[in-house]
Protein backbone atom coordinates (compact mmCIF):
# COMPACT_ATOMS: atom_id res chain seq x y z
CA UNK A 1 0.00 0.00 0.00
CA UNK A 2 1.71 3.39 -0.82
CA UNK A 3 2.06 6.06 1.73
CA UNK A 4 2.15 9.83 1.05
CA UNK A 5 4.67 11.34 3.68
CA UNK A 6 6.23 14.84 4.12
CA UNK A 7 10.09 15.17 4.24
CA UNK A 8 9.96 18.63 5.50
CA UNK A 9 8.50 20.83 3.15
CA UNK A 10 9.33 17.41 0.33
CA UNK A 11 5.96 15.30 -0.12
CA UNK A 12 7.12 11.78 -1.41
CA UNK A 13 4.91 8.81 -1.73
CA UNK A 14 6.55 5.32 -0.47
CA UNK A 15 5.43 2.41 -2.36
CA UNK A 16 7.09 0.04 -0.57
CA UNK A 17 9.05 -2.79 -1.85
CA UNK A 18 12.67 -4.48 -0.09
CA UNK A 19 16.03 -3.73 -1.05
CA UNK A 20 17.76 -0.82 -2.63
CA UNK A 21 16.41 2.03 -3.45
CA UNK A 22 14.56 3.24 -6.59
CA UNK A 23 14.11 7.01 -6.92
CA UNK A 24 11.41 8.59 -9.27
CA UNK A 25 11.47 11.47 -10.71
CA UNK A 26 8.86 13.25 -12.29
CA UNK A 27 9.30 15.60 -15.37
CA UNK A 28 8.14 19.83 -15.88
CA UNK A 29 4.58 20.06 -14.68
CA UNK A 30 4.41 16.28 -13.62
CA UNK A 31 4.24 14.82 -9.99
CA UNK A 32 4.34 11.41 -8.29
CA UNK A 33 1.06 10.47 -10.59
CA UNK A 34 3.26 10.10 -13.43
CA UNK A 35 4.83 6.88 -11.90
CA UNK A 36 1.33 5.80 -10.27
CA UNK A 37 1.09 2.74 -12.74
CA UNK A 38 4.49 1.29 -12.84
CA UNK A 39 5.60 1.78 -9.13
CA UNK A 40 4.13 -1.66 -7.70
CA UNK A 41 6.05 -3.55 -10.57
CA UNK A 42 8.79 -1.82 -10.01
CA UNK A 43 8.69 -2.78 -6.42
CA UNK A 44 9.46 -6.17 -6.77
CA UNK A 45 13.17 -5.15 -7.46
CA UNK A 46 13.56 -2.61 -4.70
CA UNK A 47 11.62 0.33 -2.25
CA UNK A 48 10.24 2.51 -4.73
CA UNK A 49 10.08 6.36 -3.51
CA UNK A 50 8.75 8.64 -5.58
CA UNK A 51 9.02 12.57 -5.34
CA UNK A 52 7.40 15.47 -5.64
CA UNK A 53 9.80 18.39 -6.77
CA UNK A 54 9.75 21.47 -5.24
CA UNK A 55 6.79 23.30 -6.33
CA UNK A 56 5.38 20.64 -7.97
CA UNK A 57 2.57 17.82 -6.66
CA UNK A 58 1.91 18.52 -2.77
CA UNK A 59 5.24 20.01 -2.46
CA UNK A 60 5.75 23.17 -1.02
CA UNK A 61 8.12 25.90 -3.19
CA UNK A 62 11.55 26.91 -2.05
CA UNK A 63 12.82 30.75 -2.89
CA UNK A 64 13.45 29.55 -6.50
CA UNK A 65 12.17 26.15 -8.27
CA UNK A 66 15.05 25.49 -10.52
CA UNK A 67 17.43 22.50 -11.31
CA UNK A 68 19.48 23.39 -7.93
CA UNK A 69 16.31 23.15 -5.94
CA UNK A 70 14.90 19.96 -7.29
CA UNK A 71 18.86 18.42 -7.66
CA UNK A 72 18.62 19.17 -3.18
CA UNK A 73 15.34 17.68 -3.37
CA UNK A 74 16.27 14.47 -4.81
CA UNK A 75 19.43 14.23 -2.61
CA UNK A 76 17.47 14.52 0.57
CA UNK A 77 14.70 11.96 -0.26
CA UNK A 78 18.03 9.46 -1.17
CA UNK A 79 18.94 10.72 2.45
CA UNK A 80 15.88 10.06 4.16
CA UNK A 81 15.29 6.68 2.90
CA UNK A 82 19.70 5.82 3.18
CA UNK A 83 22.43 4.25 1.23
CA UNK A 84 22.61 4.76 -2.81
CA UNK A 85 19.48 4.79 -5.31
CA UNK A 86 18.53 3.77 -8.41
CA UNK A 87 17.32 7.31 -10.05
CA UNK A 88 14.49 6.79 -12.62
CA UNK A 89 14.09 10.56 -13.96
CA UNK A 90 11.41 12.04 -16.95
CA UNK A 91 12.07 14.55 -19.17
CA UNK A 92 13.16 17.61 -16.44
CA UNK A 93 13.46 14.98 -13.88
CA UNK A 94 16.14 13.14 -16.36
CA UNK A 95 17.83 15.89 -16.30
CA UNK A 96 18.05 16.47 -12.54
CA UNK A 97 18.88 12.91 -11.72
CA UNK A 98 22.10 13.45 -14.35
CA UNK A 99 22.85 16.41 -12.01
CA UNK A 100 22.56 14.33 -8.94
CA UNK A 101 25.00 11.58 -10.55
CA UNK A 102 27.45 14.27 -11.74
CA UNK A 103 27.49 16.15 -7.93
CA UNK A 104 26.68 13.85 -5.60
CA UNK A 105 27.82 10.33 -7.32
CA UNK A 106 28.06 8.53 -4.08
CA UNK A 107 24.20 8.66 -3.47
CA UNK A 108 23.83 6.91 -7.11
CA UNK A 109 23.33 3.69 -8.01
CA UNK A 110 22.43 3.77 -11.74
CA UNK A 111 20.35 5.45 -13.97
CA UNK A 112 16.99 5.30 -16.37
CA UNK A 113 17.16 8.51 -18.12
CA UNK A 114 12.85 8.55 -19.56
CA UNK A 115 12.88 10.99 -22.23
CA UNK A 116 15.80 13.28 -20.15
CA UNK A 117 15.57 16.72 -21.44
CA UNK A 118 18.68 17.49 -24.02
CA UNK A 119 19.53 19.80 -26.45
CA UNK A 120 18.84 19.70 -30.22
CA UNK A 121 21.45 19.15 -32.09
CA UNK A 122 21.72 21.55 -35.14
CA UNK A 123 19.64 22.07 -37.98
CA UNK A 124 17.13 19.75 -36.32
CA UNK A 125 13.57 21.59 -35.50
CA UNK A 126 11.10 20.97 -32.40
CA UNK A 127 9.11 17.57 -32.63
CA UNK A 128 6.27 20.19 -31.89
CA UNK A 129 6.61 24.16 -32.63
CA UNK A 130 3.68 24.69 -30.46
CA UNK A 131 4.71 23.17 -27.57
CA UNK A 132 8.50 24.33 -27.99
CA UNK A 133 7.06 27.67 -28.34
CA UNK A 134 4.72 27.48 -25.43
CA UNK A 135 7.36 26.51 -22.79
CA UNK A 136 9.57 29.06 -24.06
CA UNK A 137 6.79 31.73 -23.87
CA UNK A 138 6.09 29.87 -19.94
CA UNK A 139 10.15 30.42 -19.42
CA UNK A 140 9.99 33.93 -19.51
CA UNK A 141 10.20 36.07 -16.17
CA UNK A 142 6.78 37.65 -15.03
CA UNK A 143 5.16 36.35 -18.08
CA UNK A 144 5.69 32.86 -17.68
CA UNK A 145 3.74 32.76 -14.49
CA UNK A 146 1.12 34.71 -15.96
CA UNK A 147 0.15 32.26 -19.05
CA UNK A 148 0.43 29.47 -16.82
CA UNK A 149 -2.16 30.87 -13.94
CA UNK A 150 -4.15 32.01 -16.32
CA UNK A 151 -4.65 28.58 -18.07
CA UNK A 152 -5.13 27.23 -14.81
CA UNK A 153 -7.82 29.51 -14.29
CA UNK A 154 -9.73 28.96 -17.78
CA UNK A 155 -9.58 25.54 -17.38
CA UNK A 156 -11.40 23.08 -15.31
CA UNK A 157 -8.94 20.11 -13.03
CA UNK A 158 -10.45 18.12 -15.93
CA UNK A 159 -10.02 19.53 -18.73
CA UNK A 160 -6.28 20.60 -17.83
CA UNK A 161 -5.16 16.95 -17.32
CA UNK A 162 -6.13 16.43 -20.51
CA UNK A 163 -4.70 19.55 -22.20
CA UNK A 164 -1.59 17.92 -20.59
CA UNK A 165 -1.90 14.41 -21.76
CA UNK A 166 -3.19 15.39 -24.82
CA UNK A 167 0.19 17.12 -25.68
CA UNK A 168 3.16 15.00 -24.69
CA UNK A 169 1.18 11.34 -24.98
CA UNK A 170 0.15 9.54 -27.99
CA UNK A 171 -1.43 6.78 -26.60
CA UNK A 172 -4.39 7.23 -23.89
CA UNK A 173 -3.66 6.66 -20.74
CA UNK A 174 -5.63 4.21 -18.19
CA UNK A 175 -8.49 6.11 -16.05
CA UNK A 176 -6.74 5.30 -12.85
CA UNK A 177 -3.88 7.64 -13.48
CA UNK A 178 -6.75 9.93 -15.40
CA UNK A 179 -8.85 10.51 -12.31
CA UNK A 180 -5.29 10.48 -10.09
CA UNK A 181 -4.04 13.33 -11.26
CA UNK A 182 -7.52 15.23 -12.06
CA UNK A 183 -7.82 14.41 -8.06
CA UNK A 184 -4.19 16.62 -7.78
CA UNK A 185 -4.98 19.33 -9.90
CA UNK A 186 -7.77 20.24 -8.17
CA UNK A 187 -5.72 20.34 -5.00
CA UNK A 188 -3.59 22.39 -6.49
CA UNK A 189 -5.83 24.99 -7.78
CA UNK A 190 -5.19 26.72 -4.23
CA UNK A 191 -1.45 26.82 -4.40
CA UNK A 192 -0.89 30.26 -5.52
CA UNK A 193 3.03 29.00 -6.50
CA UNK A 194 2.00 26.78 -9.23
CA UNK A 195 2.69 29.50 -12.44
CA UNK A 196 5.92 30.59 -10.58
CA UNK A 197 7.31 26.97 -9.67
CA UNK A 198 6.84 25.91 -13.62
CA UNK A 199 8.36 29.39 -15.16
CA UNK A 200 11.18 28.87 -12.81
CA UNK A 201 12.05 25.08 -13.51
CA UNK A 202 11.19 25.76 -17.48
CA UNK A 203 13.59 28.52 -17.26
CA UNK A 204 16.17 26.35 -15.59
CA UNK A 205 15.71 23.50 -17.95
CA UNK A 206 16.61 26.20 -20.63
CA UNK A 207 19.26 27.22 -19.94
CA UNK A 208 21.11 23.43 -19.83
CA UNK A 209 19.36 22.64 -23.75
CA UNK A 210 20.35 25.73 -24.80
CA UNK A 211 23.88 25.37 -23.94
CA UNK A 212 25.21 22.27 -25.19
CA UNK A 213 28.93 22.27 -24.53
CA UNK A 214 27.71 22.42 -20.58
CA UNK A 215 25.46 20.05 -20.94
CA UNK A 216 27.63 16.91 -22.59
CA UNK A 217 30.52 17.75 -20.12
CA UNK A 218 28.00 17.14 -17.10
CA UNK A 219 27.09 13.85 -18.95
CA UNK A 220 30.79 13.38 -19.51
CA UNK A 221 31.20 13.42 -16.20
CA UNK A 222 28.73 10.37 -15.27
CA UNK A 223 30.29 7.47 -14.16
CA UNK A 224 27.10 5.33 -13.43
CA UNK A 225 25.62 3.02 -15.84
CA UNK A 226 22.33 4.27 -17.68
CA UNK A 227 19.75 3.01 -19.80
CA UNK A 228 18.32 6.20 -22.20
CA UNK A 229 14.82 5.39 -23.22
CA UNK A 230 12.28 7.35 -25.33
CA UNK A 231 8.95 7.27 -27.65
CA UNK A 232 9.51 7.19 -31.28
CA UNK A 233 6.74 9.98 -31.51
CA UNK A 234 7.86 12.10 -28.35
CA UNK A 235 6.26 15.54 -29.10
CA UNK A 236 8.16 17.39 -27.03
CA UNK A 237 11.75 15.85 -26.80
CA UNK A 238 13.21 14.94 -30.56
CA UNK A 239 14.19 11.57 -30.70
CA UNK A 240 16.98 13.14 -32.62
CA UNK A 241 18.46 14.85 -29.48
CA UNK A 242 18.24 11.59 -27.67
CA UNK A 243 19.94 9.49 -30.61
CA UNK A 244 23.42 12.09 -29.82
CA UNK A 245 22.80 11.33 -26.09
CA UNK A 246 23.01 8.29 -26.60
CA UNK A 247 25.87 8.74 -29.32
CA UNK A 248 27.66 10.94 -26.75
CA UNK A 249 27.58 7.58 -24.15
CA UNK A 250 28.06 4.76 -26.28
CA UNK A 251 28.74 2.59 -23.06
CA UNK A 252 24.29 3.90 -22.35
CA UNK A 253 21.76 1.37 -23.36
CA UNK A 254 19.28 2.50 -25.20
CA UNK A 255 15.51 1.44 -25.74
CA UNK A 256 12.82 3.05 -28.31
CA UNK A 257 9.56 2.53 -27.31
CA UNK A 258 7.44 2.58 -31.01
CA UNK A 259 4.41 4.26 -31.28
CA UNK A 260 4.61 5.99 -27.71
CA UNK A 261 4.78 9.91 -26.76
CA UNK A 262 7.17 11.46 -23.93
CA UNK A 263 5.22 9.62 -20.86
CA UNK A 264 6.35 5.76 -22.03
CA UNK A 265 5.46 4.82 -18.20
CA UNK A 266 1.85 6.51 -18.82
CA UNK A 267 1.53 5.26 -22.61
CA UNK A 268 2.81 1.18 -21.96
CA UNK A 269 3.18 0.64 -17.99
CA UNK A 270 3.47 -3.16 -18.48
CA UNK A 271 6.32 -2.92 -21.46
CA UNK A 272 8.01 0.17 -19.59
CA UNK A 273 8.16 -1.71 -16.59
CA UNK A 274 9.45 -5.18 -17.33
CA UNK A 275 12.22 -2.92 -19.45
CA UNK A 276 13.49 -1.64 -16.52
CA UNK A 277 13.29 -4.84 -14.30
CA UNK A 278 15.46 -6.42 -17.29
CA UNK A 279 17.78 -4.21 -17.56
CA UNK A 280 18.11 -4.04 -13.94
CA UNK A 281 18.98 -7.84 -13.78
CA UNK A 282 21.31 -7.52 -16.74
CA UNK A 283 23.47 -4.65 -15.02
CA UNK A 284 23.26 -6.13 -11.48
CA UNK A 285 23.06 -3.08 -10.13
CA UNK A 286 23.26 -3.75 -6.74
CA UNK A 287 26.22 -5.71 -7.40
CA UNK A 288 28.30 -2.89 -7.97
CA UNK A 289 30.81 -1.72 -5.52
Amino acid sequence: MAESRFLGPLHVVDHGGAGGTIVLVHGLGGSHVNWTLVAKRLATAGRVVAVDLPGFGRSAPVPRCDLDAHVSAVSTTIDSFGGRAILVGNSMGGLASMLVAAQRPELVEALVLVAPAAPLPRFTVPANPWIAARLAAQSLPGVGPALTDALRRRLTPSQLVKLTFDSITSKPVAPDAFDEAVDLADIRRSYPWVGRAFSESAASVRSWILHPGRYLDMTRSIERPALITWGDRDPVVPPKALQALARHRPDWETRVFEGVGHVPQLEMPVLFGDTLLDWWARVDVWARK
